[in-house]
C-alpha cells in the first residue's frame, strides 16, 4: 500500500490532481480515510509511443464526475468543474475493495471520457495513493445479452435482457413482424434497464425483437434476436347447443368450454362467474328494496350509475365487506357474458344461483350509444339480446332494471 506523497507529483506528466479527502479521521472501525488519484487524459484508447497524456482535461470536457463504490458502503458521487483542476469528496468509509470511477462530461451531461481504478483499501485517518487513472475516450457500450421475449396476453409481450455495460445512456428496442420483416425502432429504455413491456399488439401474431445499448460514442451491437407469438383470442362458447342453420354456433361448437360449475354462490350476497371472474350481486332486482326513488325496481340510467357506485355491504343481503366505489353498472360485454343462448326467459345458464331476475323489461348497461349519448345499450333478459337505445327503453331518462357487478378478488 503506497500512501500519498506530494513529493512524487513533480515527476509525473499528469498535471490534473483529484484528491478525495475524508471529513474526519476518527478512531473507530466505522471511521473514514482518504484516497488520492491523478488523471491522465488520452485522446486515443491505444497509447502511442512518444505521445504523452494530456496535462489537463481535453476540449469539450466541462465536468469531472467522481464515483466511489464498494462493498458495505453507499455509493458516493460528486461533480467538479474540469477547469478547477482539483476536487474532493469527504467521508470515504474505511474498508477494502473500494473502486474510484471518474467520468468526463460535456455541457449536456453526456459522458466523453471514463477511467477507473479498483481494489483500493481505505485506512483509518490515512490517505491512500490510488495511482494514475487513465481517462480514455468513451467507446460505444458493450452489447446486452440474453434477450428473451414472453407473450403475457393477446396484446403484450415482455422483453428481458442482461445489461453488459456500465457506460450506456439507454437502450434502443427494435421490432419486426414475421421472420422476413424489416426491423424498426419502436422505443427506448433508460440506462441500466433490463426489461421492457411492448403493448398494443395484435393477437395471434409473431413479433421479433432485438436490443442494443447506446451512449454518446455510438451504439453497441445487437442482442441475439428473440421472438414470441401473441395468443389467439379465446372466446367462450355461446351456450347454443341446437343448430338452427348450417355453420351456426349450435353446429360448430367453437369457443372455450365453460367451467363447471359456471357460477359459485359465495353465501355473502354475491355470485362469482367462474368464466369471467366477475362478481355479481346475487339479487338481480335489489333496487326494489334499496330505498331509492324508483318505480317497481326501475331506475333511470343516471340513477342506476349512481346507485351502483354507492352500493356497499349492509344492503341487498351483502356481507362481503364491499365498500362504496367497488360496485358499478356493468358494460354491455359484461352483461352479455351472462347469456346462455340455449336458455330462454331468462337466457341464463341452467342452474344459475341468481334471484330476482326479471323478464318483463330491460337491464341497463353502462355503455352509451356512440351516435347518440342520450341512449345506452340494454339487455333483454328473455332472449339475452343486447339492444341499442330507443324511445321508451334505451333513453337514459327512462327506467330499467339494474344488476351491479364488481371485479373479482
Amino acid at each position: 500500500m503506497t500512501l500519498f506523497n506530494t513529493q512524487t507529483l513533480k515527476h509525473l506528466v499528469i498535471i490534473m490532481l483529484l484528491v478525495l479527502v475524508s471529513g474526519c479521521s476518527g478512531t473507530s472501525a466505522n471511521g473514514t480515510g482518504s484516497i488520492a488519484a491523478k488523471l491522465a487524459w488520452r485522446t486515443s484508447k491505444v497509447a502511442v509511443k512518444g505521445v504523452a497524456a494530456l496535462p489537463a482535461a481535453p476540449a469539450g470536457v466541462v465536468t469531472v464526475r467522481i464515483i466511489i463504490s464498494g462493498s458495505g458502503m453507499t455509493t458516493m458521487q460528486q461533480d467538479f468543474a474540469a477547469s478547477a483542476g482539483t476536487g474532493s469528496i469527504s467521508g470515504v468509509p474505511v474498508g477494502g475493495s473500494r473502486t474510484v470511477t471518474v467520468r468526463g462530461l460535456d455541457s449536456s451531461g453526456a459522458v466523453l471520457y471514463e477511467g477507473a481504478v479498483g481494489n483500493i483499501t481505505v485506512q483509518q485517518g490515512l490517505t491512500t495513493d490510488a495511482g494514475t487513472i487513465t481517462m480514455l475516450p468513451l467507446a460505444a457500450p458493450d452489447a446486452p445479452s440474453g434477450l428473451s421475449a414472453t407473450a403475457v396476453s393477446i396484446s403484450q409481450i415482455n422483453l428481458a435482457w442482461t445489461d453488459a455495460s456500465v457506460t450506456e445512456t439507454g437502450f434502443k428496442i427494435e421490432r419486426k413482424t414475421g421472420s422476413g420483416g424489416t426491423y424498426a425502432q419502436i422505443n427506448t429504455a433508460a440506462a441500466n434497464a433490463v426489461s421492457y413491456a411492448d403493448t398494443g399488439l395484435t393477437a395471434a401474431t409473431t413479433y421479433y425483437y432485438r436490443v442494443r445499448a447506446t451512449n454518446s460514442a455510438g451504439d453497441s451491437g445487437y442482442t441475439v434476436e428473440a421472438h414470441a407469438t401473441t395468443p389467439t383470442i379465446q372466446l367462450p362458447k355461446t351456450g347454443q347447443t341446437i343448430s338452427q342453420a348450417a355453420g351456426d354456433d349450435g353446429a360448430l361448437q367453437k369457443g372455450v368450454a365453460w367451467p363447471s360449475p359456471r357460477f359459485t354462490d359465495n353465501s355473502n350476497g354475491t355470485v362469482t362467474d367462474n368464466l369471467t371472474g366477475l362478481v355479481w350481486l346475487k339479487n338481480a332486482n335489489c333496487t326494489d328494496t334499496a330505498g331509492v326513488p324508483k318505480a317497481s325496481g326501475y331506475l333511470t340510467w343516471y340513477d342506476a350509475m349512481n346507485w351502483c357506485n354507492n352500493l356497499a355491504a349492509g344492503v341487498c343481503g351483502l356481507s362481503d365487506g364491499s365498500t362504496a366505489g367497488q360496485w358499478r353498472l356493468p358494460n354491455r360485454n359484461e352483461l352479455q357474458s351472462l347469456v346462455d343462448r340455449s336458455q330462454y326467459s331468462p337466457a341464463l345458464p341452467s342452474g344459475h344461483p341468481f334471484t330476482g331476475v326479471q323478464g318483463t323489461r330491460y337491464y341497463w348497461s353502462s355503455s352509451s350509444i356512440v351516435v347518440d349519448s342520450s341512449n345506452a345499450w340494454v339487455m333483454e333478459p328473455v332472449y339475452g339480446s343486447m339492444m341499442v337505445g330507443g324511445p321508451g327503453w334505451g333513453d337514459k331518462m327512462t327506467v330499467n332494471y339494474v344488476w351491479p357487478v364488481r371485479a373479482g378478488q
